[in-house]
């Protein structure tokens, strides 16, 4: 997802891929770290796979969430 984000003429918006992620993240938190681990990955060894700007406030908003519930 994050290959696409921000969508080109798509109707997402950044709040609803948050609560999707969250929703997908919450029960698997390791999930998270790992998709984070795969983007940083990625983008060393394929210098054209850029995480975009606009997607990495999202996952830490995500992260944060995530680790809040699992505290909790």
């Amino acid at each position: 997802m994050w290959l696409v984000w921000p969508p080109e003429g798509g109707n997402t918006t950044e709040e609803e891929l948050e609560n999707a992620m969250f929703s997908l993240f919450h029960q698997q938190p390791g999930t998270l770290q790992e998709l984070e681990g795969q983007m940083e990955q990625w983008s060393k060894e394929w210098s054209w796979v850029q995480v975009p700007e606009s997607f990495k406030p999202i996952c830490k908003k995500v992260h944060d969430k995530v680790a809040q519930q699992v505290i909790m």
